[in-house]
Parts: structure tokens; sequence; C-alpha cells
């Protein structure tokens, strides 16, 4: 009987081929690395532009409402006034500032405040 015996496994490829292909992975390695961090760069700057327009927002938001409210309070001041005083009367609110009252409608007084 012959003795089977097993050779040694000979790459078919030659070495020039081998560090090609070593070469080549290191370069796709490289480039997936460099693909994923220009994504992670792209959604970082996606962020940042959404957060600078909620916060844009967000301020043009509390702008309005506190424009409202300070318009709520002057009406309800101004009607105050108005409530108060006839129309056409003089009104001295301090006595440096002598104030005068002169109606522009049925519902709405001027009041006028010269400086002296």
């Amino acid at each position: 009987m012959t003795s089977h015996t097993k050779r040694p496994v000979r790459s078919t490829l030659p070495v020039e081929t081998t560090y090609i292909n070593r070469v080549l992975e290191e370069n796709l390695q490289k480039l997936v690395v460099r693909a994923v961090q220009a994504l992670i760069a792209a959604l970082y700057l996606i962020a940042f532009a959404l957060f600078l327009y909620t916060q844009r927002y967000a301020l043009s938001q509390a702008t309005i409402a506190v424009e409202e409210l300070i318009r709520k309070i002057m009406v309800r001041i101004a009607d105050k006034i108005r409530r108060s005083l006839s129309l056409g009367q003089s009104l001295n609110l301090c006595q440096q500032c002598p104030c005068l009252l002169k109606p522009i409608s049925p519902s709405t007084v001027f009041i006028n405040c010269p400086t002296g």
C-alpha cells in the first residue's frame, strides 16, 4: 500500500497579488471610516441647524406672548383710566406734569403731557 502523505498547500496567488489585496483591504477600511465620519459630521450639522431654528422659533413665540400680555395690561390700565375720568376733564397726575385729557372717540381718550 502506498502511503498518502499530505502535501503542503501552496498559495496559488503570487506574492504581489497578496500584497495588493492587503493594500486594497486597508484602503477600503480607511474609506469606510471616512464615510462614517462624513455621515456623523452631516448629522451634527443637521442637528445644529435644527437647534438654531427651534431656538429662533421659541424666542419669537415667547416675544409674541410677552407682547400680547403687555398689550392686555395696557388696555386694562387705559380702560381703568377711562372709567375713572370724565371726558374733557383736566387731570393732574403729578405736580410737575399737568396732563390734559382729550376725547378722540367715545371710547378713546388722548392724554397729553407737555414737558415743562
